[in-house]
């Protein structure tokens, strides 16, 4: 009897235990600890190349947008490739995508960040444009592409937005495609304390809280800007990265508190690359001569020289 008693008694113990190492194992969700989970994650990468193709398509129903678009922007409704690279706080971009106005004309992009300023050019139809400014340019966020389905804004890395924005973990847990996620209210304040830029975040802690959703609001979670759904993750190492993706944009009416959905965009890698050793030569971006460029840091215009030919 004593035996039989020792063994409940034991096998209680043993249940308690695991009880609690299950609730500490999925107590995981104070900030504090999901910063440390995204930047350990984020760490594990040296660097990283993703190749990626994006289509629209019209989305929703406005009425005085929709229509019109379709006949007037038949370049916007094809097919994009690009190519996204990182190695710590240096990025590139590459994209060629078709005039907006135009399904013939293509055009060829490329950005860089090198940690303390950009370089923008395109070419397009023998016309070439360049630009130079200091800091991160916003131009990376400006088109879906894959960084804004691995950070909230666009701007950072997702830990240095969660660990430097005013963040807020809700309550309860939120379901994304059948995904049991954790929801984070990130926003910034004007210095008079207004909150413009705002968004919630919905993490997926079985993939290293992962972003699965991002919405973007303009004005204190008032009136949606953009919305981007991660539908798919791969996992390369210890690294979760996106490999298929949708945004959806909408249009907001002056002044008004609602806006309406206009383009849904679809995007899917290719190919996934993590710490291959991408040169720092990489990230460095020289102006094709012909080239009208603009330095916003000098505010000058100027047109790069032709070669001279050898004698």
């Amino acid at each position: 009897m004593k035996t039989r008693t020792k063994l409940i008694t034991m096998s209680l113990m043993i249940l308690c235990i695991a009880l609690l190492t299950s609730s500490t194992a999925n107590a995981g969700d104070s900030l504090q600890d999901i910063i440390s989970a995204v930047s350990t994650s984020e760490s594990a990468i040296d660097d990283i190349k993703i190749e990626y193709t994006c289509i629209r398509k019209p989305y929703g129903a406005d009425p005085n947008w929709q229509p019109s678009a379709n006949e007037r922007y038949p370049g916007w409704w094809k097919q994009e490739t690009g190519t996204w690279q990182q190695k710590g706080d240096k990025i590139r971009l590459d994209r060629t995508y078709y005039k907006t106005t135009s399904a013939t004309t293509q055009v060829e992009e490329s950005t860089t960040y090198d940690g303390t300023g950009t370089k923008h050019s395109e070419s397009f139809a023998e016309i070439l444009n360049g630009l130079v400014t200091a800091g991160r340019w916003h131009g990376f966020r400006k088109w879906f592409n894959p960084v804004l389905a691995l950070s909230a804004t666009g701007d950072t890395k997702l830990g240095s937005e969660l660990a430097n924005m005013n963040a807020e973990i809700q309550e309860g847990s939120y379901t994304i495609n059948r995904v049991s996620c954790k929801l984070v209210k990130l926003y910034k304040k004007t210095p008079k304390g207004t909150i413009l830029r705002s968004f919630n975040v919905y993490l997926d802690p079985s993939s290293n809280y992962a972003p699965i959703k991002v919405e973007e609001y303009w004005n204190n979670f008032q009136c949606l800007e953009r919305t981007v759904e991660v539908k798919e993750l791969t996992k390369v190492g210890d690294v979760y990265v996106p490999t298929k993706a949708i945004c959806i944009t909408y249009n907001r009416p002056h002044a008004s508190q609602t806006s309406n959905a206009v383009t849904q965009q679809e995007l899917t890698t290719t190919n996934i690359k993590v710490n291959q050793g991408i040169s720092d030569s990489a990230f460095e971006l020289s102006f094709a001569p012909g080239t009208k460029v603009w330095d916003d840091t000098i505010a000058i215009k100027y047109i790069v020289p032709e070669l001279e030919p050898e004698p």
